[in-house]
C-alpha cells in the first residue's frame, strides 16, 4: 500500500477533491494521472491498482462512471464508491 509520499501531492490531491466536490472535472482525471505516474514507477503499473477511496475521486473519469473496475492511460482504478454500493445492493436482494 502506497500513496502520495510528498506533502505536495497530498495537497494536489486535496486540492482535486476541492474541484470535484465543485464540478470542476475539466483536467481531474490528468490530474491524478500525473500524481500516480509521480508515486508508481511505470514499470510496476501491471501489478499496482490504484484505490479512488474517496467518494469524489471517481467523478474525475466521466467515462467509467458506476465501474468498479477500470483503465485509464495504462493505470488501472478501482472505484470504492461503486464497490461499496455493488455489495450493498448485492447484501440487500440476497
Amino acid at each position: 500500500m502506497c500513496y502520495p509520499p510528498e506533502h505536495g501531492q497530498k495537497n494536489e490531491v486535496v486540492d482535486i477533491i476541492g474541484r470535484l466536490y465543485q464540478h470542476k472535472i475539466q483536467g481531474t482525471a490528468h490530474s491524478i494521472e500525473q500524481i500516480v505516474r509521480q508515486c508508481v514507477p511505470e514499470k510496476e503499473f501491471d501489478d499496482t491498482v490504484v484505490c479512488l477511496g474517496c467518494p469524489e475521486l471517481p467523478l474525475a473519469f466521466e467515462n467509467f462512471q458506476g465501474k468498479t473496475r477500470f483503465e485509464a492511460q495504462g493505470i488501472t482504478y478501482i472505484n470504492s464508491s461503486a464497490v461499496n454500493a455493488k455489495a450493498i445492493f448485492e447484501a440487500c436482494v440476497s
